[in-house]
């Protein structure tokens, strides 16, 4: 077999890639999401839960759809997030999750 001894590809660049601003809501827009769970209802107070739990962490709403109630610790307002490649850390969270999640 024959090697080369020069890299061909040395002098060749990719073109660089357009970076994206990320999305974001405005403050109203924040104010009208969390306004829209009907928190009289199991399912309202789920959803507000999550969406707080969301807001609080920004967490992936993948690895939110992973979590167990084992997950989260209350008493430490802290939640075990199992990310991409099995990695695994803890997020905070502030009072507003916390109570949504009682």
């Amino acid at each position: 077999e024959k090697l080369v001894e020069e890299n061909p590809f040395q002098l060749v660049h990719l073109p660089k890639q357009e970076k994206r601003i990320p999305k974001f809501l405005y403050e109203k827009e924040l104010e009208e999401l969390f306004a829209v769970s009907d928190r009289s209802q199991p399912s309202g107070m789920r959803d507000q839960a999550l969406l707080e739990l969301l807001y609080a962490t920004g967490m992936r709403v993948s690895e939110c759809c992973t979590l167990t109630v084992g997950d989260l610790d209350l008493f430490m307002d802290t939640v075990l997030v199992h990310g991409k490649g099995k990695k695994q850390r803890y997020i905070p969270f502030g009072s507003y999750a916390r109570d949504a999640l009682e």
